[in-house]
């Protein structure tokens, strides 16, 4: 017979929608129930109501992207500068100053993380070690995976990728990872996120060399 009591389970959402709970959770079932019921309760439906993450980077993430490159400022280059995105000689010009102040570790990171929104199956239709390169690719760096590009290679990676990529594509792909940033990468990041989201075409950003 199998015992008579009561346990609680707490099931949480992570950012995907996928459910966590604890492993141990299913050791005591099989203890307290016999199989047959396990198997019944793991047909029931379950109501799941969404849990909301409260973790600290949430409420930094709801600022504008005024208020965020204000911020930017501060850890960057309190001196500005004035970048017009539709003079794309003068734009690639800034941007290759902004992202060589991202780490190498970063750098990499978000390469992967903006090639995986650009191309979502990319191994499939232009692997690496194959013939076709994507149209998108620049023309005068090698392709081969960002991780193994030399640094000078990857930044330029990064400046035809963020301006190929839609505003809501580069704010997706930023979600996942901004959270993982140090101050000086996520500042980076969010003057890119500035220059290319904004309504405005000219925006005054943090100057760089």
């Amino acid at each position: 017979m199998p015992k008579e009591g009561k346990f609680s389970l707490t099931i949480t959402s992570d950012k995907r929608g996928f459910l966590n709970y604890d492993r141990k959770i299913e050791d005591a079932a099989k203890w307290l129930l016999p199989e047959a019921e396990i198997q019944r309760l793991l047909e029931v439906p379950i109501e799941v109501s969404p849990i909301v993450d409260a973790s600290p980077q949430d409420g930094e993430d709801k600022r504008s992207l005024e208020e965020r490159m204000e911020a930017a400022s501060k850890i960057l280059n309190l001196r500005k500068t004035v970048v017009n995105r539709n003079h794309r000689k003068k734009l690639e010009k800034y941007l290759n100053g902004l992202f060589e102040a991202l780490t190498q570790k970063q750098s990499k990171r978000i390469a992967r993380l903006w090639i995986r929104e650009m191309e979502p199956n990319k191994q499939t239709k232009y692997p690496y070690k194959g013939d076709r390169i994507p149209p998108w690719w620049p023309s005068h760096v090698i392709h081969r995976e960002p991780d193994h590009l030399r640094k000078e290679e990857r930044i330029q990676l990064l400046i035809q990728l963020s301006q190929e990529l839609s505003p809501e594509k580069l704010r997706r792909s930023m979600d996942q990872t901004r959270h993982l940033l140090g101050a000086r990468d996520k500042a980076v990041i969010d003057v890119a996120m500035y220059l290319f989201c904004s309504d405005k075409a000219t925006v005054t950003v943090p100057a760089v060399a």
